[in-house]
């Protein structure tokens, strides 16, 4: 059992002890003191159970709430699924990486006078094919998506397990999972990591 799922049971627990106790408490009070104790003695059981009530919805409350931004924060943390560009040379070894953790929009062409992009492919072999902005990914809560940025020789997608890639059409964006391949201008190939 985990740390976080011991705490709650552990105050369950103690409060169920501190009823029994206050429940018997009250119960000594009624049969062995005087009439007019016997009020104050109820008040006191209905005073620690009233709280004890309290106490534990609002521990229920923070329980679900937790869940719930831990639901929504997996939304937005599918970034760390996707957590890297490889650019793979022909033997399909990994030459350069681009950590796109904490990012949320990046360029992918060639940087040029006046002009720098984020994912530099102007040092590649087919470099003269490249536009220099060829292509764009940006996260959004869904996760991140690559679009063609209207370049001259196009961006393809290879999805994982498929063999046929997906001509990308000029700023329409499309998902992007680990696994995947974008080919920028058919000859230079990123892997999705």
């Amino acid at each position: 059992m985990s740390e976080k799922n011991r705490k709650p049971i552990a105050a369950l627990v103690l409060g169920i002890l501190i009823l029994i106790a206050a429940t018997a408490f009250a119960l000594l009070v009624m049969e062995h003191a005087d009439e007019s104790w016997r009020p104050y003695a109820l008040w006191s059981l209905a005073a620690v159970m009233l709280a004890w009530l309290i106490y534990e919805s609002l521990t229920i409350y923070r329980i679900a709430r937790a869940r719930r931004s831990s639901r929504g924060s997996r939304t937005r943390d599918d970034r760390s699924q996707v957590s890297m560009l490889v650019l793979m040379n022909e033997h399909g070894t990994g030459i350069q990486f681009w950590d796109l953790r904490d990012k949320t929009g990046l360029v992918i062409g060639r940087s040029h006078e006046g002009a720098d992009v984020d994912i530099d492919l102007s040092e590649t072999e087919y470099f003269s094919l490249i536009s220099n902005y060829h292509a764009v990914l940006n996260f959004t809560e869904k996760g991140w998506y690559l679009a063609d940025a209207g370049s001259k020789n196009g961006t393809s997608l290879l999805k994982a397990g498929s063999k046929q890639k997906l001509l990308l059409a000029q700023g329409e964006p499309v998902p992007i999972q680990p696994g995947d391949t974008i080919y920028i201008a058919e000859e230079t190939q990123l892997a999705v990591k």
